[in-house]
């Protein structure tokens, strides 16, 4: 998806040292949204992490990906 379907997005820029933080509370994306969610679950690499409590392990209750610049 291109970058700049946030051109025309209202919103605000966080003032938060070495990084670059843009929210935008709506932003009008050209795909439907079953569309988007179809995409996103078929082409994201999704995990799904453990975690220990109380001295036993379990699968965390939701998928997640990690996206960010090497290193």
């Amino acid at each position: 998806m291109d970058a700049n379907v946030f051109r025309d997005a209202r919103g605000c820029r966080f003032p938060v040292p070495d990084v670059d933080i843009f929210y935008a509370e709506r932003v009008s994306l050209p795909l439907s949204q079953q569309t988007l969610l179809d995409r996103l679950i078929a082409e994201i690499r999704w995990r799904r992490e453990t975690i220990s409590m109380w001295g036993k392990t379990y699968l965390q209750p939701r998928l997640i990906a990690w996206y960010g610049d090497q290193g």
